[in-house]
C-alpha cells in the first residue's frame, strides 16, 4: 500500500513537473536568445492623437501608433501606460508574411485601467510591422511610460491552478491503467467508483462552461476559472443564454413558481426555457438539483458532472446489452456516444439535446433491469426511476429531439421486450406501482399544461421559431457523412454551419449497408432488437430524402423534425447503436475475407468521396481531404478485418480529437462573479432587490446583469415580451420584428421608438429617451457614459471594464 502511494505521488510529481517545463517552454528558449528591444515613441506613426504636457491626447475614437519594419520574432510586448479614465481597449494589432494587413483575427486586446498599469501581451510570432490602438474614447489623455518587445521573461506558476492540472491528469492515468488492469472490477464497482468521482468533481466545482468567454465581453476577470482548454464563442447558446438562466434561477426560484419575474415584465416560464424551478417537473430533471440545494458554484459543477457520467454509464449499459457483453467494445462506445461531437457542442442548450438522449437511455437501461432482476424491491424502484425519467424527457421540451428519439426509445424498448418476453411477469405490487407512477406523471402532465398553455400558444404563434410545419426530402445525401470533417471542428470553425448544427456522430453505417449482402446468412447475436432498430433507421433515412405527405408527417410529429436536426441527432444516435452492435459481431465472426473487405471499402470510399466533393466540407477541409478519408477508409478496413485492439486505439485518438478537447475544463465561476463590476451591480441588488435595469448597447450584457440577479429589461427573451413592446409600438408597426424568440438590445434616440431586426433571433430597440418612463427602469448598465442626459446619475464607473452604472431620477 506504502509502495503505491510513493508511486501516485511520483506520477504527480512528475507530471507537475512536465506542466511547469511545457507551460513556460517559450520563456525557457527566452534565456538562450534574448532579443529586449525598448520602442522609441519617435520611431512611430501617429494617427488621431495631440501630444500634451504629460503623453497624448486622444483627438478621435480610433487614435493609435504604427510601428512600420519591426521584422522581428516577438514572444511578447510589454506596455507601461498611465490612463487618466481608461475603461476603452486596448489593442494591438500586427501584420505578418501570410496576413500582410491589419486584422481582427490578428490581433491582441485588452481593457485599459485608470491609472498605471503594465500590460502585457503574449504573441511567439515573427511580426513585419505594429499598430497599438490606444482606446475608443474621445479626450483620452494618458502617458506612455515604455513599450518594449521581448521583455525579461519570466515564469508563469500559479500553484493552485497547475496542482489542479497536475492532479487530474495524473487521476486519468492512473484511471486508465486500472482500466486496462483491473478491468472486470472496475466494471463490477462502478455505480461506487462513479459515485466517488461525481462528489470529487463537485467537491474541485469542475465544469465544462466557456463562461470564460465573459472576460472578452466584459473584463478580465480577478480569478480565471480555466484549467484546460478552450472558451467556445460559438458556444453562445450556452454561455450567454443557459448559463446566465441557470444563475438567475439558483438564486431567485421560489416553491411552485414556473415564472421568474427577473426576465420580461410578466415573467418567463423556465420550465419552457429547460432551467431549474422548484416545481414537479424538477424532479424529473436530476441535473438541475445541485443549483437549487448548492447554489451556483457547485450547482453548475454538479450539472456538468452529473450529465457526462450518467451517460458514459448508461451508454456503457446499451453497449453491454447489444454486444452481448464485449466489454471492450462497450467502454468504448459509452467512450464513443459522451465523447461523440453533437453530445459535446449540444452539451448545454435550451433544446437539452444531451439530457434528452439520457432520459432515453436511463428508459431503456431501466427496462432491461426490470426484465432481468427478480427482487420485487428492485423492479419497483426501476418503475420509479422510469417515471422520473419520463418525466424528466416530456419537460425538456424540445420537439424536433424528442419526436425522434422518443420513438428509438420504443423501438429499443420494444426489442428488449421481444428478447425477454417469456421473463414478463409483473406481480399485483407491481401492477399498482405501475398505476400511480402513470397517475403521477399525468398529474405532472396536467399541471405543466394548467400553468403553461399560454406560455405555449405564445411560442406557437411566433415569427420565430413559430409553427414550423416539415415534410421531408430537403437533406443533400452528401450531409449524412458530415462527421467526416467534424474531427477538426475543435481547431477551425466550421465555414459551412456552425459547429453545432454540422457536428454529426462518427459512425459506419455505409460499411454496414455495403455487408449486408455479404453476411445476411450469418448467425448474429441480438437480431431480435437488432432489426426493429434497423427498421427504424431507415425510415429515418426516408424522412430526410422522402416529402411525406402532411397527413403522414402530422400522425407521425415529424412534423415537428427538420431534416438537419433528425440527421445530426438522433439519425446519428441510431446509427451509432447499430455501429457498436456491427463492430462487435464482425470482432466476433470475422466473417469477411480480403477480397470482400477490399470490395466494400472501395464502395465506402466512394460514398465519402461524394460526399466530400458534394458538399461544402471540400472547400473546409482544404488540404486535409485525402488523409481525412484514407484514415477513414482505413478504420473502415480494421473493423472489417477485426483488428480490435488497432481499432479501439484508432477510434480512442479520433474521439479525443473531435469530442474530448471541445470544451474546456474550468472550476468555479470566478469569470462571472469575480470583478469590480459584478461587485457594485450584486451591492446596489441587495439595496434595492424590485429595481429594473437597461443594459445599453449591447447584446450580452443583459444576460450578464441576470447572471448577477438583476431584473432586466432586455435580455434573451424565450417567450416576446408582447406587453411591453405594445407599449411603445402601439400600432403594431414592429410586430414581426419583436414577436420572436430574441436577444434584445437597446439603444437611446431622441427620434421616435423603433425596431430593428438584426438577425432571425435578435434585434435592436432604438428607445425614444422619452418613453423610458414606459419601461419602469431604475437603473443603466452603459459602455459609454451619458453626458447628455441631465436626469441620469453617474453613480458608478469601473475603469476595468469601461462600464458606467447611472441610476434614473427623473425625465430625460
Amino acid at each position: 500500500m506504502k509502495s503505491k502511494a510513493i508511486l501516485l505521488l511520483s506520477v504527480f510529481i512528475v507530471v507537475l513537473i512536465g506542466l511547469f517545463v511545457f507551460e513556460n517552454y517559450s520563456t525557457l528558449m527566452s534565456y538562450f536568445k534574448n532579443n529586449k528591444e525598448i520602442i522609441s515613441i519617435e520611431r512611430g506613426q501617429l494617427k488621431g492623437l495631440e501630444k500634451i504636457d504629460g503623453g497624448y491626447k486622444s483627438l478621435e475614437d480610433d487614435p493609435w501608433i504604427e510601428f512600420a519594419n519591426i521584422n522581428t520574432y516577438i514572444n511578447e510586448i510589454e506596455l507601461v501606460i498611465t490612463y487618466s479614465k481608461g475603461g476603452g481597449p486596448l489593442q494591438i494589432f500586427y501584420t505578418d508574411d501570410s496576413n500582410p494587413q491589419y486584422t481582427e483575427s490578428n490581433s491582441f486586446r485588452e481593457q485599459s485601467k485608470q491609472g498605471d498599469y503594465k500590460y502585457s501581451f503574449q504573441l511567439h510570432k515573427h511580426v513585419n510591422s505594429l499598430r497599438i490602438d490606444f482606446t475608443n474614447q474621445l479626450n483620452e489623455e494618458f502617458n506612455i511610460g515604455s513599450i518594449i518587445l521581448n521583455p525579461e521573461p519570466s515564469f508563469s506558476f500559479e500553484f493552485k491552478k497547475m496542482a489542479l492540472r497536475a492532479f487530474l491528469i495524473s487521476f486519468l492515468l492512473t484511471f486508465i491503467y486500472s482500466l486496462i488492469k483491473y478491468l472486470d472490477t472496475v466494471i463490477k464497482y462502478r455505480y461506487l467508483i462513479a459515485l466517488i468521482i461525481f462528489v470529487l468533481f463537485v467537491a474541485l466545482k469542475l465544469h465544462g462552461s466557456s463562461i470564460g468567454m465573459w472576460n472578452n465581453n466584459i473584463s478580465q476577470a480577478d480569478t480565471n476559472s480555466k484549467i484546460f482548454g478552450i472558451d467556445r464563442a460559438i458556444r453562445s447558446d450556452e454561455w450567454l443564454v443557459q448559463t446566465p438562466y441557470m444563475f438567475s434561477q439558483a438564486e431567485h426560484a421560489k416553491l411552485f413558481e414556473y415564472k421568474s419575474s427577473m426576465v420580461r415584465s410578466d415573467g418567463q416560464n423556465m420550465v419552457l426555457a429547460n432551467a431549474p424551478t422548484f416545481t414537479i417537473e424538477t424532479l424529473g430533471k436530476p441535473f438541475y438539483w445541485g443549483f437549487l440545494l448548492l447554489g451556483v458554484d457547485y450547482g453548475l459543477s454538479w450539472f456538468y458532472c452529473l450529465k457526462l457520467i450518467l451517460l458514459l454509464l448508461f451508454s456503457f449499459e446499451i453497449c453491454m446489452y447489444l454486444t452481448k457483453r464485449n466489454k471492450v467494445i462497450s467502454i468504448l462506445g459509452a467512450v464513443w456516444i459522451a465523447f461523440s461531437p453533437p453530445v459535446q457542442w449540444w452539451y448545454t442548450t435550451g433544446a437539452g439535446v444531451v439530457e434528452l438522449i439520457i432520459y432515453s437511455q436511463a428508459m431503456v437501461v431501466s427496462v432491461i433491469y426490470f426484465l432481468e432482476l427478480k427482487s420485487q424491491k428492485c423492479r419497483i424502484a426501476l418503475l420509479g426511476a422510469i417515471t422520473l425519467c419520463s418525466m424528466g424527457f416530456i419537460f425538456t421540451i424540445y420537439p424536433a429531439v424528442q419526436v425522434p428519439l422518443g420513438i428509438l426509445t420504443l423501438v429499443f424498448i420494444l426489442g428488449v421486450y421481444i428478447n425477454n418476453r417469456q421473463k414478463v411477469f409483473l406481480t399485483k405490487y407491481e401492477w399498482l406501482s405501475i398505476s400511480l407512477c402513470v397517475v403521477v406523471l399525468a398529474f405532472a402532465v396536467v399541471l405543466f399544461v394548467y400553468n403553461s398553455m399560454t406560455d405555449i400558444s405564445l411560442m406557437l404563434n411566433t415569427v420565430y421559431p413559430g409553427r414550423r410545419v416539415t415534410l421531408g426530402g430537403d437533406l443533400a445525401f452528401s450531409n449524412l457523412q458530415f462527421y467526416l470533417s467534424n474531427w477538426l471542428f475543435p481547431f477551425k470553425d466550421a465555414t459551412y454551419l456552425n459547429n453545432s448544427e454540422a457536428s454529426s456522430f462518427i459512425n459506419f453505417m455505409p460499411a454496414f449497408m455495403f455487408s449486408i449482402t455479404f453476411i445476411f446468412r450469418q448467425k448474429f447475436n441480438n437480431l431480435k432488437l437488432v432489426v426493429p432498430v434497423f427498421v427504424y433507421f431507415i425510415f429515418q433515412i426516408s424522412w430526410l430524402f422522402v416529402k411525406y405527405p402532411e397527413i403522414i408527417a402530422k400522425a407521425s410529429l415529424f412534423s415537428f423534425v427538420p431534416e438537419t436536426r433528425l440527421a445530426g441527432i438522433t439519425l446519428g444516435l441510431t446509427a451509432v447503436y447499430l455501429s457498436i452492435w456491427f463492430i462487435a459481431e464482425v470482432i466476433r465472426l470475422k466473417p469477411f475475407n480480403l477480397l470482400k473487405i477490399i470490395m466494400i471499402c472501395s464502395l465506402v470510399f466512394v460514398v465519402y468521396y461524394y460526399s466530400v466533393q458534394k458538399s461544402d466540407m471540400s472547400n473546409y477541409l482544404g488540404e486535409f481531404i485525402y488523409p481525412t478519408l484514407l484514415f477513414f477508409i482505413f478504420m473502415n478496413f480494421i473493423i472489417l478485418r477485426g483488428m480490435k485492439k488497432t481499432f479501439v486505439v484508432c477510434m480512442a485518438a479520433l474521439i479525443f480529437i473531435s469530442g474530448v478537447v471541445v470544451n474546456p475544463i474550468s472550476s468555479g465561476t470566478g469569470d462571472i462573479f469575480d470583478r469590480p463590476i459584478a461587485s457594485k451591480i450584486t451591492e446596489i441588488i441587495q439595496k434595492d432587490e424590485q429595481a429594473k435595469w437597461i443594459a445599453l448597447d449591447s447584446l450580452v450584457n443583459g444576460q450578464y446583469l441576470l447572471s448577477l440577479g438583476a431584473k432586466t429589461f432586455n435580455s434573451v427573451h424565450f417567450l416576446p415580451d408582447l406587453n411591453e413592446w405594445e407599449k411603445m409600438d402601439v400600432n403594431g408597426e414592429y410586430m414581426d420584428v419583436y414577436n420572436r424568440y430574441a436577444h434584445v438590445k437597446v439603444s437611446f434616440t431622441n427620434e421616435p421608438t423603433s425596431f430593428q431586426l438584426m438577425s432571425p433571433d435578435s434585434f435592436n430597440i432604438e428607445l425614444n429617451i422619452h418613453d423610458l418612463d414606459k419601461t419602469g427602469v431604475q437603473y443603466i448598465l452603459s459602455p459609454k457614459q451619458l453626458i447628455d442626459y441631465k436626469n441620469f446619475n453617474e453613480i458608478y464607473f469601473d475603469p476595468s471594464s469601461g462600464l458606467y452604472i447611472y441610476s434614473i431620477v427623473g425625465g430625460p
